[in-house]
């Protein structure tokens, strides 16, 4: 290096001190963090999202069994082999049979006609409805509040019986009922609220978005009369994974009413 060369690196080196030299480290180090985060991000949106083939309906993922890593939460994401509903079953669209006893069987996926029928329904059989009996893997979130706020406005009770899950959105749908029972071979599962398909939004939209949804579910539980704490167990949980709450957090967080 000349001498001349030296000397302009001095001169320049000379204009910046310690404060300004930190300054302009760290802020190159938020923008290097942030820049990582939404590529992170990305990556997570399109790994909780999946593609479906033309024509075809996105369903709720159906999670495998969790390996178990010996950690305390670990036996809580495994799936329950007292589930006996096949998969194929929970993957189609909701039925609606009205039982013995006034008992409304609803199981399978919750789709967007889902509350459209639901509503329907009731119209015409309603009066002789006591209890939903639900065996769902969720669905969309809108259907779900729509369903659970007309459960609620009509009083009938809610249920889980042996053999069922009620997973993703379906809890919210439970949540609803005046009475509410989760019987000891049934499964009650959490898990995020997670977008099928579709273009992936941004950093931003996606953030404004999640937190408007939280609000929305934190009122609406506290509106049934659940603890919203609860709702932590599904922010903490992978869309690829469910939560399964035992019988004393089902009780603790006011979910079962028995």
């Amino acid at each position: 290096m000349t001498a001349a060369t030296q000397s302009l690196w001095r001169r320049i080196w000379a204009r910046y001190d310690d404060t300004k030299l930190i300054k302009t480290v760290f802020f190159g180090m938020v923008g290097g963090v942030i820049g990582t985060l939404y590529i992170d991000y990305q990556e997570l949106q399109r790994s909780a999202s999946y593609e479906v083939p033309d024509g075809a309906r996105p369903v709720p993922v159906l999670p495998a069994a969790a390996p178990n890593d010996g950690s305390p939460q670990a036996p809580q994401t495994i799936r329950p082999d007292f589930v006996t509903t096949p998969a194929d079953a929970h993957r189609a669209s909701m039925s609606i049979k009205l039982g013995s006893e006034g008992v409304l069987q609803l199981t399978g996926t919750i789709e967007p006609e889902t509350a459209t029928l639901f509503v329907s329904e009731i119209d015409k059989i309603g009066e002789y409805v006591k209890t939903i009996s639900l065996d769902s893997p969720g669905g969309f979130l809108q259907s779900a509040l729509t369903m659970g706020a007309l459960i609620r406005e009509k009083g009938y009770d809610t249920k889980i019986a042996d053999g069922a899950l009620c997973a993703s959105a379906c809890p919210l749908i439970f949540a609803s009922g005046t009475n509410r029972t989760v019987d000891k071979k049934a499964a009650f599962g959490l898990h995020q609220i997670y977008t099928a398909g579709g273009d992936p939004l941004s950093a931003a939209e996606a953030m404004s978005e999640a937190q408007s949804t939280t609000a929305r579910i934190t009122r609406y539980l506290e509106g049934m009369g659940v603890e919203p704490a609860v709702w932590n167990f599904a922010l903490e949980t992978p869309p690829s994974q469910l939560y399964y709450l035992s019988s004393d957090e089902l009780r603790n967080f006011n979910i079962t009413t028995d």
